[in-house]
């Protein structure tokens, strides 16, 4: 046996350094009064009346209630019995009161991914698993990327997709960005967002060719990107419609609240 391992494990059921020794004193010796504990147990005379009352209140040991006391040890059977049996009452109480009170976590699944090879792998999974409908916005060459996967999408689903730059695909409704000139201004590299009605991705491109990306089954933020989608599609709807004159005018406030508000 190691004896101090045992007492570390008998303070972890309540007991004090000097009840430990006590109780393990006395298993030793069967029965013994307080003198004869002490010395077995090796702790000061004047601490082992004070840890035996303690061990007879925890029912650990009982007395013979003598004016000079001989000490007896419970069984650890009985004793440990007990213990467990109490223990587990608590806790059987316990788990319902505390899962009153418990609000469970949500899972949040958000991943963050790097390398071009990888980016497009997520890509190509989310518009794989789409069931309904896609939103994409990306530039010509991304999309050339990805074509081959969209194609298999485009008979089943509603795919929605706004280039910057010319780009063509059977079945998929396409829309061209007004000035692809304005966002090469103002962004550096390539942006790629893609969402489907249970996952998203915003992607970037840098112009050496590495590539990164968020990818989220969190609706709050999905929903988000594809709101980004859906309002750069229907301002391009909406500018497209006004006079030459007017589109001019609109331009140039865009670009100036763009530079106001741009983070670098």
């Amino acid at each position: 046996m190691n004896k101090n391992l045992t007492i570390e494990k008998l303070n972890k059921l309540g007991l004090n350094v000097y009840e430990a020794k006590s109780y393990i004193a006395l298993l030793a010796m069967g029965m013994g009064n307080g003198y004869t504990i002490a010395k077995k147990a090796g702790i000061p005379t004047s601490k082992v009346y004070e840890s035996l009352a303690g061990l007879i209140e925890k029912d650990f040991i009982f007395s013979d209630g003598m004016k000079n006391p001989q000490y007896t040890p419970n069984h650890p059977g009985k004793v440990l019995g007990s213990i467990k049996e109490d223990i587990s009452e608590k806790i059987s109480e316990l788990i319902p009161e505390l899962e009153l009170i418990t609000v469970e976590p949500k899972d949040i699944r958000v991943q963050s991914v790097n390398g071009k090879g990888k980016v497009f792998k997520i890509i190509r999974k989310l518009i794989y698993e789409a069931k309904q409908k896609i939103l994409l916005t990306a530039w010509t060459e991304d999309l050339e990327e990805l074509k081959s996967s969209i194609t298999k999408k485009v008979k089943n689903n509603s795919v929605i997709i706004l280039a910057n730059g010319d780009f063509e695909l059977k079945g998929a409704e396409i829309f061209v960005h007004r000035r692809t000139d304005l966002v090469k201004n103002y962004l550096q590299g390539r942006w790629l967002l893609a969402v489907s009605e249970k996952e998203g991705v915003a992607a970037c491109f840098d112009n050496s060719g590495e590539a990164q990306c968020i990818w989220t089954e969190n609706p709050g933020i999905y929903k988000i990107f594809a709101d980004h989608i859906l309002h750069d599609i229907s301002l391009n709807y909406v500018i497209s419609k006004l006079p030459e004159l007017a589109k001019d005018d609109i331009e140039s406030t865009l670009i100036e609240i763009r530079k106001k508000l741009q983070i670098k």
